[in-house]
């Protein structure tokens, strides 16, 4: 119950553009590169050899790249699209039009997928394949519900 009234507040509390920019940039590596580090501690890395990757985990590489470069781009557009204050909502009060959001109605989904696959597969850990499997289950439950927006 606690959560619902401090979400409430923090939808009505204006906050300073600088303020979501640390946010961004903190909770999103804290979400995407330490918390698989982590998953990853709790089973051993398959197709390394004496802490060598292998060709496979190597090649992973790419994945993680490509991810990392959609997100630090659409995290840069929100960042500059963004008003000087904000308040917290799950739809912001802007329409990203540009950049990746031209191909994709929220392609930080792809990136993030991107990266948890890219992360498995560099660890070789089953671990860190879960959030991945999970998410995907989750987004394919959700997709066949969407409502197409009048302008799609």
């Amino acid at each position: 119950m606690e959560q619902c009234i401090l979400s409430k507040s923090l939808q009505k509390r204006q906050f300073p553009k600088w303020l979501g920019a640390i946010l961004v940039f903190i909770g999103f590596p804290t979400a995407h590169v330490l918390v698989p580090w982590l998953l990853a501690g709790l089973s051993p890395h398959q197709g390394w050899h004496n802490a060598i990757l292998g060709f496979w985990n190597l090649l992973a590489l790419a994945p993680l790249a490509e991810g990392g470069l959609v997100a630090v781009f659409c995290l840069a557009a929100h960042l500059s699209s963004m008003p000087r204050r904000f308040e917290f909502r799950r739809t912001p009060e802007y329409l990203l039009t540009w950049g990746p959001y031209r191909f994709s109605r929220n392609p930080l989904y792809i990136a993030e997928g991107l990266l948890w696959f890219g992360w498995a597969a560099f660890y070789g850990s089953a671990w860190v394949s879960l959030p991945e499997l999970s998410t995907c289950s989750l987004q394919r439950v959700n997709f066949p519900f969407a409502r197409r927006g009048d302008g799609d």
